[in-house]
């Protein structure tokens, strides 16, 4: 059962946007009956809040807007007491959410830890990263705020699945996800999770903006907190293997999922007919194919007779690795390098196709391959992907020595440390082997940075400062 749920309050709870200007200006005295008989809670808000409560289950807001504010929408709205009300007032402008300081006050107000069976609800990029940052899980609802949400959550639900799911909140696990935890796609399936993207991959909750079916997430290796989450998160780590292992091949369930994709998408959406194409974004020239492997297996699963093509679209020799670029690069890139196989020209016109890919970040690359479908005036393209990357870093750093890649958390294999490195490792064309040790905290003694290291006769780790080797030297060492 869930130990607590925690609301964010504005186009949560309430649509407010008509008191956003009152709420930035902080005249809360204009916050008259007039201006707040507008503002009505969402259908079913009551009723969820309700059910919550009958369970035992504790509940709280975290808002960023100011305590007077909450207060007078709060008793405006007339919604059942909640167990904890954590606002800006109460973390000042340096706790404001996406810091987890808001969530982790609430939590402490409410006498519960941080874990996967907290859920954080909010409509917000920011609060799907604070959610992250403070350890629980965050969900969107579908009923709240219509605007795209950049991040990804663990699950988009309705009220109705968060009453269902109450009991059981190990049940709200992605699908994809759910599988690669148990290794296969044979398990008892009450329902299928999954979160819908529109074509530059946010998040939304209207149908007609759908453009890709995400089934789970692939947390980075940019940032500390997605890598502790990335080293515990059964997808990431498959998904991590494929450029760990040599001749990797990917799991059966990829093509247990991608199949069962194929032969019930139509009917989720009350199509009459199935896809008349399923097809993947391919591998590089130079790379062994591994989609292509994935869509055969489901070929052979499959039971509504769609036509499975492997290369109905293909990469430029030399097309470079996106996950190796900065953002705002890798559309430029993808649109030079990915074209539809000439031999398919013409045959497109009418047809309902299907796109798998395994993960996603920016959405660039399935984006591509729309653009080339609806220029041979196919009639509907939606894309399926494994994951979309959850990357929480505020920048993306650059190396410093090749100023062409990104930096990413890796791992010493001997020590079990991580350390930045430049993504450009693995690069055939353009390898840079540059890294730097990972800053834990300032040297109380110098102000220097003191770095992670491994006592190898004792086996524990402890953190020394930099300055061990610099003038003047400093020694100072701290147990973790």
């Amino acid at each position: 059962i869930l130990d607590a749920v925690i609301f964010d309050l504005d186009n949560t709870l309430a649509p407010t946007d008509k008191l956003e200007d009152i709420r930035e200006r902080r005249a809360y005295h204009e916050m008259t009956p007039d201006v707040l008989a507008r503002i009505k809670p969402y259908k079913k808000t009551v009723e969820l809040l309700e059910f919550i409560k009958e369970r035992g289950i504790k509940t709280a807001i975290v808002t960023n807007s100011g305590r007077e504010y909450a207060e007078i929408l709060l008793k405006h709205l007339n919604l059942p007491a909640f167990d904890a009300l954590v606002t800006y007032t109460d973390v000042g402008s340096a706790g404001m959410k996406p810091s987890p300081k808001g969530i982790s006050l609430a939590l402490d107000l409410l006498g519960v830890k941080a874990s996967e069976k907290v859920i954080y609800i909010g409509d917000d990029y920011k609060d799907i990263v604070a959610s992250y940052y403070a350890g629980v899980k965050p969900i969107v609802p579908t009923w709240a705020s219509r605007k795209p949400v950049s991040q990804v959550p663990a699950a988009v639900l309705s009220t109705d699945f968060i009453k269902d799911e109450c009991n059981e909140c190990d049940n709200i696990v992605l699908l994809a996800e759910l599988s690669a935890k148990l290794n296969t796609f044979d398990f008892p399936r009450k329902r299928l999770y999954f979160v819908p993207l529109d074509e530059s991959a946010n998040v939304i909750t209207l149908k007609d903006e759908l453009a890709t079916i995400c089934l789970g997430r692939y947390f980075s290796k940019k940032s500390l907190v997605t890598v502790e989450m990335h080293d515990k998160h059964a997808l990431s780590l498959e998904i991590a293997r494929k450029d760990l292992v040599e001749n990797y091949t990917p799991p059966d369930y990829w093509s247990d999922i991608l199949a069962h994709a194929v032969d019930n998408i139509p009917q989720f959406f009350a199509a009459k007919k199935p896809f008349d194409i399923v097809t993947v974004i391919p591998s590089k020239k130079e790379k062994k194919q591994r989609l292509e492997l994935v869509l055969d297996g489901a070929a052979g699963r499959s039971k509504v007779g769609s036509e499975f093509i492997p290369d109905l679209f293909v990469f430029e020799e030399g097309a470079k690795t996106l996950k190796t670029l900065p953002r705002d690069e890798r559309a430029i890139e993808i649109e030079g390098s990915l074209f539809l196989n000439p031999k398919y020209e013409g045959r497109l016109r009418n047809k309902t196709i299907l796109v798998f890919d395994d993960v996603i970040t920016t959405g660039s690359t399935l984006q591509r391959a729309y653009s080339i479908l609806k220029d041979e005036n196919a009639k509907h393209t939606l894309g399926v992907c494994l994951a979309k990357t959850v990357s929480i870093s505020e920048t993306e750093r650059l190396c410093p020595r090749c100023s062409s890649h990104i930096l990413r958390l890796r791992k010493n294999s001997s020590t079990g440390i991580r350390f930045w490195g430049c993504s450009g490792y693995n690069d055939e064309n353009e390898k840079c082997d540059y890294t730097e040790d990972v800053v834990i905290k300032s040297c109380g003694k110098c102000g220097r940075d003191m770095v992670r290291k491994l006592n190898r006769k004792k086996g524990t780790y402890f953190l020394s400062c930099t300055g061990w080797n610099m003038e003047p030297k400093c020694n100072n060492s701290e147990s973790e």
